[in-house]
């Protein structure tokens, strides 16, 4: 289990087709991994599944696409996904319009209705859209940028954030979902990497108070970075507890 059936997240045949999982689930008794602590919880609260957490890996080819070499950032605030209303709201691209007209350099690279409704209204943006832009380009595109944004308080794990992190951004998120389990690996002394917002007036206020001056990331920071994911979201490890969960089923 990636996640669980959401409205938010979710179109109505996606969401009941979880539904209907979950029921095949209690009546077969089939035993279940979830890929985050997050998903873990809410699966066994609310819809009483006690599933096996295995947290979710980084594939090799986020590892292998990154550098440790120090770069230079020039993009200030980057989105990157599905541009509606969940995890780019439009109260947010209005925050993020009033940085971009202060000459700040801001992208969101995304289709989505949040983001085609505020285009309806705002013909004169200053923040750079893009449509569909294929992974090694996105992956360009990060290593440029000093923060990466996305708004979901229900993501189950959050595998872009793994991303953007690998490439040297700080991230800008509500403070829910499973971004708070992995900032929770990281100590206090990269704790500057994550801002965490709690409502919209909150948001506003970290967004608008971010700190833009510094243009390089160093090769020792992201050494350090690369050091933590690698420890606590390493697909090696990741493939040997699911193999070490069939051997308990099959025992």
């Amino acid at each position: 289990m990636h996640g669980f059936p959401s409205f938010n997240q979710q179109d109505l045949i996606r969401y009941y087709l979880f539904r209907l999982v979950i029921i095949l689930n209690k009546i077969r008794r089939i035993r279940t991994i979830s890929v985050s602590k997050f998903s873990h919880a809410i699966l066994k609260d609310i819809y009483k599944i006690d599933t096996y957490l295995i947290r979710n890996s980084v594939p090799f080819k986020y590892l292998d696409s990154t550098s440790n070499k120090e770069l230079n950032k020039d993009i200030d605030i980057i989105f990157v996904g599905r541009a509606n209303s969940f995890k780019l709201p439009i109260f947010i691209i209005c925050y993020l319009e009033i940085l971009a007209k202060s000459g700040l350099n801001i992208l969101v690279i995304g289709n989505g209705i949040s983001k085609d409704n505020y285009l309806k209204l705002n013909k004169k943006t200053s923040i750079k859209f893009f449509d569909y832009i294929d992974h090694e380009n996105v992956c360009g595109f990060l290593k440029r940028s000093k923060y990466f944004i996305s708004c979901s308080d229900s993501e189950p794990f959050g595998l872009v954030f793994l991303e953007a992190l690998l490439c040297g951004c700080k991230i800008i998120s509500p403070r829910s979902g499973g971004i708070l389990e992995i900032a929770s690996f990281f100590p206090k002394n990269l704790s500057y990497l994550f801002k965490f917002y709690d409502d919209e007036v909150h948001a506003k206020d970290i967004i608008l108070g971010l700190d833009f001056s510094s243009t390089k990331v160093s090769s020792k920071s992201l050494d350090s970075i690369r050091k933590i994911i690698n420890e606590k979201f390493n697909p090696i490890c990741h493939a040997k507890k699911v193999i070490e969960y069939l051997d308990i089923i099959d025992s």
